[in-house]
């Protein structure tokens, strides 16, 4: 879908905070940074918090000295949610997005993004879509608008290409330090989702438009030991997440049962790693369900 260019009423009508948790890569950020030099809409400011042990992070940004009065760049403990919320802490815009450090931006994201928020300011936010930049997705992402719902959310969004009304914040709303990459738990992931249920749960509209598009390297599966490692992590955080209230219970069922449908279609054709595979998840999103249920952390 082809994005309908955005004109502002006034100079700068929405700022966006950009919050870049980044930790162990460099040429990423580099790639992401020129994507940002690149922007239609050049009005917002990149909060970049950086968890290297290195300078790699400083010595990267002077390459780029346009972006030297756009960028505040902090450092914080390992964990991707305290990245984010070190990040909140000092964001002054009206809206808030949290790109992924290897994820990068077409020219006209942050216009497209403008243009939704100024049409509608009663967004509490919007979502949208990613490919590779070749077109190849790792999801089929919806081709229409539709406005989030808890039972749709882990299908309409990702964290990358989520940007949220800063008020939503405003109201206490911040990450779960215990769920995400690198928190000091089992549950590594969900963190944005749970955010995005936190914000509908308490009346907030998010709408999933397909021309919000990002670009992120899509992750073909080899099923090496390092894939089935994240995979049963990744499956804990979303097992945990619906252990919450925010879901009945038979609904974390189908959750659980899903994978382990599919291990059996993987043995009928005879496809054993995959099998493997979708046993793992299945046992992780049990796991961190079980967990949630008892209050484990």
């Amino acid at each position: 879908m082809d994005a309908v260019e955005y004109k502002p009423q006034a100079p700068c009508p929405f700022k966006f905070s950009l919050i870049l948790a980044t930790l162990g890569r460099t040429d990423e950020v580099r790639r992401f940074l020129t994507s940002l030099e690149n922007q239609d809409y050049q009005c917002y400011e990149l909060i970049v918090v950086d968890q290297n042990p290195d300078r790699r992070i400083h010595e990267l940004l002077l390459d780029f000295p346009t972006l030297q009065d756009k960028v505040i760049h902090v450092n914080s403990e390992k964990g991707l949610s305290k990245a984010r919320n070190v990040g909140l802490a000092l964001a002054s815009g009206q809206v808030v997005a949290f790109p992924d450090d290897d994820c990068w931006y077409p020219s006209n994201l942050l216009d497209t993004v403008a243009g939704l928020f100024e049409r509608d300011s009663s967004l509490a936010g919007v979502t949208g879509r990613t490919t590779d930049g070749d077109g190849r997705e790792e999801r089929a992402w919806a081709n229409r608008s539709l406005t989030l719902t808890k039972w749709n959310v882990w299908r309409s969004a990702i964290s990358f290409t989520i940007f949220l009304n800063a008020k939503v914040f405003r109201g206490g709303i911040l990450f779960d330090e215990s769920l995400g990459v690198g928190a000091n738990s089992k549950w590594q992931s969900g963190e944005e989702t749970d955010i995005l249920c936190r914000v509908i749960d308490q009346g907030g509209r998010i709408k999933y438009d397909p021309a919000i598009l990002a670009y992120h390297p899509v992750k073909i599966s080899t099923f090496s030991p390092e894939e089935f490692k994240r995979a049963s992590a990744y499956a804990r955080g979303c097992g945990k997440v619906i252990s919450s209230d925010y879901y009945p219970k038979v609904y974390a069922a189908t959750i659980i049962v899903a994978p382990i449908v599919k291990a059996f279609v993987s043995v009928a054709t005879f496809d054993l790693r995959k099998a493997k595979f979708m046993g793992v998840i299945a046992f992780g999103r049990l796991a961190g369900f079980a967990a949630g249920l008892i209050g484990q952390k």
